[in-house]
């Protein structure tokens, strides 16, 4: 079976190159395969323990036991304060948290390093996305 992804890898679009002259570069179309979306019973260890290191005096992680999800609940809830995700989920293997908003002003970079120094992650920031492709960029943060 295909991928959704090699399934656009012929797909070309036209780009105008020169204003003056009605030529238009046939390019391919960047694609990236799409997200699981996040579960807020099912979030990896990787993250949860990421997220603690980040907030460690967040007040959810003393009541995550009550929660019906415990910890992973407790992490999605963090999570849902964060500027910088915006259609989010996880990479199909789970190894990656995944998010491809429209853009980051300073104060969602600022937010973004702050996390990724504080939960100790790496991150790697494309020009191709899922959503809405060439219109959004894609951030994958996944373990240092």
């Amino acid at each position: 079976m295909r991928s959704e992804s090699s399934v656009f890898e012929s797909v070309k679009v036209a780009v105008p190159r020169d204003p003056e002259i009605p030529i238009f570069e046939q390019i391919q179309l960047g694609l990236a395969d799409p997200v699981v979306p996040l579960d807020s019973n099912d979030i990896p260890s990787w993250l949860i323990e990421a997220l603690k290191r980040a907030n460690p005096k967040h007040f959810v992680w003393a009541n995550a036991d009550e929660l019906d999800g415990g910890d992973s609940e407790a992490a999605w809830t963090i999570l849902q304060g964060y500027s910088f995700l915006d259609h989010e989920g996880l990479s199909e293997d789970g190894s990656m948290l995944v998010s491809e908003p429209y853009g980051l002003d300073d104060a969602q970079f600022s937010e973004l390093m702050m996390f990724l120094t504080d939960a100790d992650l790496k991150v790697n920031i494309k020009g191709i996305s899922n959503h809405a492709p060439s219109r959004t960029m894609r951030i994958e943060i996944s373990k240092a």
